[in-house]
């Protein structure tokens, strides 16, 4: 006893922090970043040209050209419910995200051919057959792709951490080392986007109407990303795909004991099948709670796309030209490309400075924290919005009394810099925490299917501004319009603030219910 005291006396008051490993230094990750990173660069390559390639190259006319880009954006956010149901209940995410690769991959070489260019082929049914057969294809294979990806890559990074650290290492330590890989992942993507916001337009106009070049670079950038995959293979963690009933011949039987070729005893055989029948609606509970949770983040998606949409068009009722470095003109639509570099410069920043700051001489940051301050940002970007407005109104108005018919205002486009900085900020406490919050509080099962369903809230979120816009913009103003989606934003952030507060943590849940039955949860794997 005296001895144990003793030793006890011996250690120092303060013990030094054991080092983790950190995520970015294992294997796998070079090659998952950079299969985001060229997927990114393929999908947001076809989105950048494709309104312009239906409408010159193909004669689709306005609307029809329109409705076909914009069944094409909400199609990518409602396919990931495909990948969930393939990847959790078939062949397993690796798989899966071969499958959809190369889904994707065939779509953007026919968009390729399409693309050819032979007028007589252009103009031909068999060509405007094509077009729609490969966008169906990007589609599917780009939205299927999503949930099997990051869901893939958060196996990687869970089983590393756990090889590397143990898997009694503090839950603290462990959400570290996934808000690390994320905001990695996320930074891959906003890199990808970056690239080609600014490399498709070019090769657009260097082709002078000829759209083959344009569309090839996705096709080669979507090879290169497979390529990169399989590079990986030898890095990964395969996750067994079958469960507990994998050598049953039913979903509800028990699996055989080991070594055993027996069920065992039929008291044995009904406690189990109970326990997996249990497990499993436990499991579905958490998915609903977590699917509830995340219910306000269409609030922020109506908003957060509207930087392709209603901000390029109050662009374009604004002066471009800016009088720096000898004197040069911004175009509407280039300014949204300060998004993705925002992003770019400002999660490091978050990442490095701010919250540790914060959450060391301020107060804790869960994600679902930083969910609520990132509606608030939103909301402040569409409040500097509709400020905007009302200024670039009265200029217009002013000239209007002075005889002048003037389509734009006496208002610099750069004013809209403040707005960009607020989304990009908002981005940034949303997504990722978002991706990497649904992870960590998923049941194993059912990881993919809520992956699927934040992006289809994106889509809710497209219908939502759709339908403001509709209602408001027919007979009111734009300023009335930005207004209206703050107090969409306001309202959202109340309900996520609410839910952040509320909320107990699914591993506290599960360790109740040990307490409560005397055993050990089980885990549902599909």
């Amino acid at each position: 006893m005296d001895n144990a005291k003793e030793e006890e006396m011996a250690q120092p008051l303060i013990q030094p922090k054991p080092k983790r490993q950190h995520v970015m230094h294992e294997g796998f990750m070079k090659y998952l970043v950079a299969f985001e990173f060229l997927e990114r660069i393929a999908l947001r390559g076809v989105q950048t040209i494709l309104a312009l390639f239906l409408l010159e190259s193909l004669h689709f006319s306005e609307v029809a050209a329109t409705e076909i880009v914009h069944f094409f954006l909400i199609g990518s956010f409602v396919s990931p419910f495909i990948g969930s149901f393939v990847s959790d209940g078939f062949l397993g995410n690796y798989v899966a995200c071969y499958i959809f690769s190369y889904c994707e991959l065939v779509g953007h070489i026919l968009l390729s051919v399409a693309a050819i260019p032979i007028v007589s082929w252009q103009t031909s049914a068999v060509n405007h057959v094509m077009v729609p057969m490969a966008l169906g294809l990007v589609v599917l294979g780009t939205g299927a792709l999503k949930p099997c990806q990051v869901t893939f890559g958060g196996d990687q990074m869970s089983h590393s951490f756990d090889q590397k650290n143990g898997p009694n290492t503090s839950d603290a330590t462990k959400k570290e080392a996934s808000h690390e890989f994320f905001s990695a992942y996320y930074m891959a993507m906003n890199l990808g986007t970056l690239f080609s916001a600014v490399v498709a337009p070019i090769i657009r106009a260097q082709g002078h109407g000829n759209y083959f070049y344009a569309f090839l670079m996705p096709a080669c950038s979507m090879a290169l990303a497979i390529t990169s995959f399989w590079l990986g293979r030898k890095t990964y963690y395969y996750r067994p795909i079958p469960s507990l009933i994998r050598e049953s011949g039913g979903d509800n039987e028990p699996t055989k004991r080991d070594g055993d070729s027996s069920w065992g005893t039929a008291e044995e055989s009904a406690k189990l099948v109970a326990a997996v029948e249990t497990s499993y609606m436990e499991d579905l509970k958490d998915t609903l709670l977590v699917l509830l949770i995340v219910t306000p983040c269409p609030f922020f998606t109506a908003m957060f796309f509207q930087t392709s949409s209603t901000w390029v068009f109050q662009a374009r009722t604004m002066d471009g030209h800016v009088p720096l470095f000898g004197g040069f003109t911004i175009e509407p639509d280039q300014l949204p490309a300060l998004n993705p570099i925002m992003v770019f410069a400002i999660i490091p920043l978050m990442d490095q400075i701010v919250y540790p700051f914060i959450e060391k001489y301020i107060c804790p940051l869960p994600n679902l924290t930083r969910m609520v301050w990132a509606l608030v940002a939103a909301s402040l970007s569409f409040t500097a919005s509709g400020i905007l407005q009302m200024y670039i109104n009265a200029s217009l108005q002013e000239q209007e009394g002075n005889g002048l018919h003037a389509e734009q205002a006496d208002v610099s486009l750069l004013w809209q810099i403040p707005q960009y900085f607020f989304i990009s900020l908002a981005e940034t406490l949303m997504f990722i925490p978002a991706i990497d919050w649904a992870y960590q509080e998923a049941p194993a099962s059912m990881k993919t299917v809520v992956q699927a369903a934040l992006h289809f809230y994106s889509a809710i979120g497209n219908v939502i501004t759709i339908a403001v816009v509709a209602i408001i913009g027919s007979g009111g103003s734009k300023v009335t319009e930005s207004f209206a989606f703050v107090v969409l934003g306001l309202f959202g952030t109340a309900v996520m603030a609410v839910f952040s507060y509320t909320y107990v943590p699914r591993q506290r849940r599960l360790a109740k219910r040990r307490e409560s039955t005397g055993t050990e949860a089980l885990e549902w794997r599909s």
